[in-house]
């Protein structure tokens, strides 16, 4: 019986050391392929544009007084939402006024307001977008 219980510990503790190695080479691939989607992402869809209107429109200026940190150049890697506009089921925004709220995932019901300044994810690069968020240089006390 003790050996039959021996055998069953030893077999329990090979599956659990397995189990463990393959949730290690998952977090390891993740890990990698993050690294290689943030090292060729340059917005959700592509390189984007630079929104030249985003220097001039008066919203753009506020926005711009709200994080002031964020370079000129910076500045043009900012897409903002028209108001009106419909946000997209599950879609992440960000509202500008509103940053210590994070993000915004949307229902597909909501229209961009026009007491907000909010930027989709899919429009902004990855940088700009986590320093929005306070992940890179920015930190917000609130």
């Amino acid at each position: 019986m003790a050996r039959d219980q021996k055998t069953k510990q030893r077999y329990e503790e090979e599956m659990r050391m397995a189990s463990d190695q393959r949730l290690d080479d998952a977090i390891d691939r993740d890990i990698d392929d993050g690294r290689l989607r943030a090292d060729q992402h340059n917005g959700q869809y592509g390189v984007l544009p630079p929104n030249t209107e985003a220097l001039e429109a008066p919203e753009a200026k506020e926005a711009q007084g709200i994080l002031p940190e964020l370079s000129r150049e910076d500045w043009k890697r900012v897409h903002l939402m028209r108001p009106g506009t419909r946000l997209q089921t599950g879609d992440k925004y960000l509202d500008l006024r509103d940053l210590l709220r994070g993000e915004l995932v949307a229902t597909g019901e909501e229209t961009v307001a026009t007491s907000s300044l909010l930027v989709h994810k899919n429009d902004i690069d990855y940088e700009i977008w986590n320093r929005l968020l306070g992940r890179g240089d920015r930190n917000f006390t609130g």
